[in-house]
């Protein structure tokens, strides 16, 4: 399956349990699995995270993120001091 720049989406990461959580998009719960993420997320709970949609593994269940991975916030680039 081939995805493209327009099947990615942007979110945020709500819940971790271990191996597998879920990413608040559109006000949906999106289902992600540990083996689904580029690299290990560096983001905490509530940091934003891009991904791709598949097809759910279980049939007649929502599609599932894959292609996880972290986004930079824009309030962390905006440290500095205005002394």
């Amino acid at each position: 399956m081939e995805f493209t720049k327009a099947d990615y989406k942007t979110g945020q990461l709500i819940k971790w349990f271990g191996s597998w959580g879920f990413i608040l998009h559109e006000r949906r719960h999106i289902f992600v699995h540990l083996r689904k993420l580029l690299r290990w997320l560096h983001s905490e709970l509530g940091g934003k995270v891009g991904f791709e949609l598949m097809p759910a593994v279980v049939y007649g269940k929502p599609p599932q993120a894959c292609r996880v991975r972290a986004l930079r916030s824009d309030a962390s680039e905006t440290q500095g001091g205005a002394a």
